[in-house]
């Protein structure tokens, strides 16, 4: 009859557990995520596909950015932080099986006779038996917190991905800055020293009286503006360099990289981007995944207002006689249920689930913003990318107009038509001309840079 019982409490737990409170998982859909706003009705999806070792074809840089993959501060916490979402997964499925445990006692009590306490005895008692309890996950309560865990793993790994895209995008635009920083160098070293040369010959000119001391002052005002830029770029060289150290987990030194002239980046697309390109995006995805996270923890506050049902049973043996102990005769066994329905916890467990609903909220906020901020990033980069095309073709043009200006003021100086300053003002002009042009140039890089980590890719 007993047995019957319990049969038929463990079948009426069964059936509560089939009447789970839990819903199905559904993402919000939100129309207006969907309007972002295109440079045109093409796609670029198949850019963000490519693997960052493929786009950038200088190997110093690959192996920057391999290094710093490796060994960067933000990619190890990214780790660990996947390692604690393991260990807390695992915690929340074993909180679904039965616990047991062994147990071995002796006792010894002493029975006093309150006639005559001399005749008091003792009694030892010694067992060996293993316990173990079961709480039967009725309400879905275990399962929802283990697929919340689960959730959480899933926002830590795409939390790593997202780090992993920052960090190539940093790791490669400063790479192109240190670039962008030696070609003007160069070009500044190099006009310094036809300046020098300018103004010696200029001296000499003046000795000669064929210049005047204005002519002469004028040059060198030219010399000093170029000597100027030296060490503003050598300054900015060196504070990059030690940036881009810290981002490779060295100590601040020299960076060992190529030339500007030399470099390429192997893409291919067409601009414009739609909304579901951007689920390609690991700040999105961890926003998702933190959002379902936070869903199945408003269904674990909800079973905590629900009664919990606990199977506990014992066997093993019990004897006053250590030497008898594990005589079958020395054997028991029993097995219980009992049902658990919190009464006075009621606002503990009303200010949880407030709680939970509040965190929810907020998930999804922080969802709706990655995705449109995402979509902002993008537009941002593919317009950026696409002005710095356009302004490389007016710098190029600009930068031939001012050559071909120098060279005709230097013909027209020595023929006497023009004076000395007309030719030193259109050298600076030429200087500043050439300069900026290597800043549109780095521009289109950082601007590519930037369409590739906004799309999301690098990480795969």
């Amino acid at each position: 009859m007993k047995i019957n019982k319990l049969i038929g409490f463990i079948a009426i737990a069964a059936f509560l557990q089939a009447c789970n409170l839990s819903k199905d998982y559904d993402m919000p859909n939100y129309k207006e995520l969907e309007a972002i706003r295109e440079n045109n009705a093409t796609d670029s999806s198949s850019f963000a596909d490519v693997q960052w070792d493929e786009l950038y074809k200088d190997a110093q840089l690959n192996a920057l950015i391999q290094e710093a993959l490796d060994s960067n501060v933000n990619v190890n916490i990214a780790i660990q932080n996947i390692k604690s979402a393991e260990a807390m997964l695992m915690q929340r499925k074993g909180a679904q099986l039965p616990s047991a445990t062994l147990n071995s006692t002796a006792t010894q009590s002493k029975l006093a006779n309150t006639i005559s306490p001399a005749t008091g005895f003792a009694q030892q008692q010694y067992s060996v038996y293993l316990s173990a309890s079961w709480e039967i996950d009725i309400w879905g309560k275990y399962r929802a917190a283990k697929r919340s865990a689960l959730a959480d793993l899933f926002a830590n790994q795409h939390f790593l991905n997202a780090v992993k895209t920052r960090l190539i995008a940093d790791v490669s635009g400063s790479y192109y800055q240190l670039l962008a920083y030696d070609a003007q160098l160069e070009l500044s070293e190099t006009t310094v020293e036809k300046r020098a040369a300018y103004l010696e010959t200029l001296k000499a000119l003046k000795e000669a009286s064929m210049v005047t001391e204005a002519d002469v002052q004028q040059a060198e005002a030219n010399l000093a503006a170029a000597q100027l830029i030296i060490p503003q770029l050598k300054q900015a060289i060196r504070s990059t360099e030690n940036a881009l150290s810290v981002l490779l987990m060295r100590t601040p030194g020299k960076i060992e990289r190529g030339a500007l002239s030399g470099q390429s980046l192997n893409y291919n697309f067409t601009q414009g981007v739609s909304a579901l390109l951007l689920g390609n995006r690991p700040d999105v995805m961890q926003a998702e995944w933190q959002l379902r996270s936070a869903y199945e923890q408003i269904h674990v506050a909800r079973a905590q207002f629900y009664p919990s049902v606990t199977l506990t049973g014992r066997g093993g043996f019990v004897s006053n006689n250590p030497a008898e102990l594990f005589d079958p005769t020395s054997f028991f066994a029993n097995l219980a249920g009992g049902l658990v329905q919190p009464l006075f916890n009621q606002r503990l467990n009303r200010a949880n689930l407030e709680k939970q609903l509040a965190a929810q909220k907020i998930a999804v906020y922080n969802y709706k913003y990655a995705f449109l901020n995402a979509g902002r990033e993008v537009s941002d980069a593919l317009f950026n990318f696409e002005m710095a095309t356009e302004k490389i073709t007016h710098a190029s043009k600009q930068v031939n107009a001012l050559e071909k200006a120098v060279r005709m003021n230097e013909e027209l100086l020595a023929y006497g038509k023009v004076n000395y300053t007309v030719v030193l003002t259109a050298e600076q002009q030429f200087l500043n001309a050439q300069l900026s042009q290597i800043d549109v140039q780095l521009e289109k890089y950082l601007s590519l840079i930037e369409v590739y980590r906004s799309l999301g890719g690098g990480w795969k």
